[in-house]
């Protein structure tokens, strides 16, 4: 079976604008201190460590292959592959599971912790700006169940949409549509 899935997470990705300052650096006190820390639950803590593993793992996966500059995001990958193990079962669902280091039949697991880092991740730092974006955008020919669109968009707020990719014009101005509303102009074109 092919299936024609185009996840635009690198598009779509983990966008970071930071502000940078000159100068002497002044220590915020306790009390207007603009950086906040994650509040995860005993389960995704150990994610984190887990997810740190896949991080490093992947990126070293790129660095024996790409002699050149590159830019990647694990975290990224790390949403796009809970995103297609919401669609997955059996033993390709086990092996996502495996690859992301959550063990076996985490599939709930996976999406409360890709959730949690959605929703705190850009709120840790004051003064930084962090945009995160997800689509999945899938050929007409392979209707998407309307369970599978109500997880991906709820745990991962993504955009899950069937295109016809027939008519390659449109769907690259959906695509790039979106890509470029969702990264504030600066990934303009991704296809």
């Amino acid at each position: 079976m092919r299936i024609n899935l185009i996840s635009l997470l690198a598009c779509a990705s983990a966008m970071l604008m930071a502000g940078v300052s000159c100068g002497n650096s002044i220590e915020p006190d306790d009390n207007d201190n603009p950086y906040k820390s994650l509040d995860l639950t005993t389960k995704s803590m150990e994610f984190v460590e887990k997810g740190n593993t896949f991080a490093f793992n992947f990126i070293d996966r790129i660095n024996s292959y790409e002699k050149k500059d590159y830019v990647v995001s694990p975290l990224s990958m790390q949403f796009l592959l809970g995103m297609i193990l919401d669609g997955a079962k059996g033993t390709t669902a086990d092996e996502i599971c495996q690859v992301l280091g959550f063990g076996e039949g985490q599939n709930g697991a996976v999406n409360e912790y890709c959730l949690s880092l959605l929703e705190q991740l850009p709120k840790m730092d004051k003064k930084t700006t962090l945009s995160i974006a997800d689509a999945i955008f899938v050929d007409d020919g392979w209707p998407l169940k309307k369970s599978y669109k109500e997880d991906v968009g709820k745990y991962y707020k993504a955009a899950v949409e069937n295109l016809d990719f027939s008519n390659q014009a449109k769907a690259l101005k959906v695509i790039n549509g979106w890509c470029n509303d969702n990264t504030n102009g600066l990934i303009p074109k991704v296809l």
